[in-house]
């Protein structure tokens, strides 16, 4: 297996010219062998709270294996299966996946870049509070125009995922994506892809195990993806999610002002 390092992703990105951004045909393709993905994840949270302001930091590191099947009508058939995975959280230090470990999701992908999973395993108990696997598939391709088609104009980007633990959060992005320029990735050609829009993150349910919150904010998202067209597979990509808002906490009167930052990385690794 190829390891590519995530480091030189943002340098790659930032280098991608504006050149090149004539019509496309963009679509995904059956996989004649699976598709290892790197993920990797970090957010910050800073709540201001009657007795000051609380942050906290935490993140993510999983490896997952897809497969794409045979279209349908509505969609590509595509399964993913957990390699590895581990996280690091503020309160409770270092988790790693336990039963997670390969256990295989199945469902649709839609050209539109977003994975309906229908066969959906139950997590396992010790991560079940903090982390919904099937969130993860959902948002891990890049939204692509509904036609397959891409010029010069923008494509309107609409998706919401919901991510189901102690705290049931949909997160929504409206937006549009469009064609960047090209690139070089790990010596082949491929093109960038820009999605960047308004972002409404709100949900509710128990923080910490015992405590009722409920969480309101809004504010903007922007991804950068590297596609490689001609075999239809994404491989890589950039995302940033930054959003403020209130916090209403049982047993304080007063709403709580929020900030949360949140940035994805995905790799191709082999």
């Amino acid at each position: 297996m190829r390891q590519h390092s995530l480091s030189g992703l943002a340098a790659v990105l930032a280098a991608a010219c504006a050149a090149g951004t004539a019509g496309s045909t963009l679509g995904f393709r059956p996989t004649d062998t699976p598709l290892r993905y790197e993920v990797s994840t970090a957010q910050d949270a800073v709540i201001e709270t009657p007795m000051g302001t609380q942050a906290s930091r935490d993140s993510g590191r999983a490896t997952v294996r897809l497969e794409f099947g045979r279209q349908g009508a509505e969609g590509t058939q595509v399964s993913g299966v957990f390699e590895a995975f581990d996280a690091w959280l503020e309160q409770r230090g270092r988790i790693e996946g336990g039963e997670l470990i390969g256990r295989r999701y199945s469902g649709t992908l839609a050209p539109s870049g977003t994975i309906e999973i229908t066969d959906t395993p139950a997590t396992p108990d010790h991560l079940k509070d903090f982390f919904d696997p099937r969130a993860l598939f959902v948002d891990l391709m890049v939204p692509l125009p509904p036609t397959g088609q891409a010029g010069r104009e923008p494509w309107p980007v609409r998706q919401a995922i919901t991510s189901r633990t102690s705290l049931t959060l949909t997160g929504v992005l409206d937006g549009w994506g469009r064609l960047a320029g090209d690139t070089t990735w790990n010596g082949q050609q491929a093109r960038i892809i820009l999605v960047e829009g308004s972002y409404k993150l709100e949900g509710a349910g128990l923080a910490s195990g015992s405590v009722e919150l409920s969480l309101t904010t809004t504010g903007t998202s922007t991804s950068r993806y590297v596609w490689d067209a001609e075999r239809g597979v994404m491989l890589a990509s950039v995302g940033t999610i930054e959003v403020e808002g209130e916090a209403t906490v049982q047993g304080i009167d007063e709403p709580l002002p929020v900030r949360l930052k949140r940035v994805k990385r995905v790799a191709l690794t082999s």
